[in-house]
């Protein structure tokens, strides 16, 4: 864990309601982001998201806005992060050999399924994005841990 910085209590409320503003405008601007790169939003409101997006994960990236409680919604979002980039690397592959076994086992002919073209790399990083932001706003609510 990182080290934090010893603040008088006001100035850590103030640092602590900015850490957590910056989560929820990068969950808004990583939703936006999200539905452009699956060609549901014009252009413009993706290039007008981008910039929020990356102030916002700047602001989350400075540790000494951290607490404990920030650190832990913060493990959570990269824990869901790489469990979206696993999934989606690995998912696929997985997906394209079990139809093939499938197909086999019914003697039915088919193209190879495991060669399926995977998703671009801009819907995987706006969904891996997207993914940290849930994992951290869902650690917020009572019942996930």
């Amino acid at each position: 864990m990182s080290e934090v910085a010893i603040m008088p209590p006001i100035q850590f409320i103030r640092a602590h309601g900015l850490y957590m503003r910056a989560a929820e405008v990068g969950a808004a601007s990583s939703l936006v982001v999200l539905l452009g790169a699956l060609d549901q939003v014009p252009a413009w409101a993706t290039q007008l998201a981008l910039g929020p997006l990356l102030i916002a994960i700047g602001i989350m990236l400075y540790p000494t806005l951290r607490d404990e409680f920030a650190e832990k919604l913060w493990l959570r979002g990269l824990e869901a992060a790489l469990n979206c980039a696993v999934a989606l690397t690995l998912g696929p592959w997985i997906f394209g050999h079990g139809l093939n076994l499938i197909a086999d086992a019914a003697n039915v002919v088919h193209d190879d399924f495991s060669t399926a073209p995977a998703l671009t790399g801009r819907i995987a990083g706006a969904i891996i994005i997207f993914a940290f932001f849930l994992g951290f706003h869902l650690r917020r609510l009572p019942g996930f841990k």
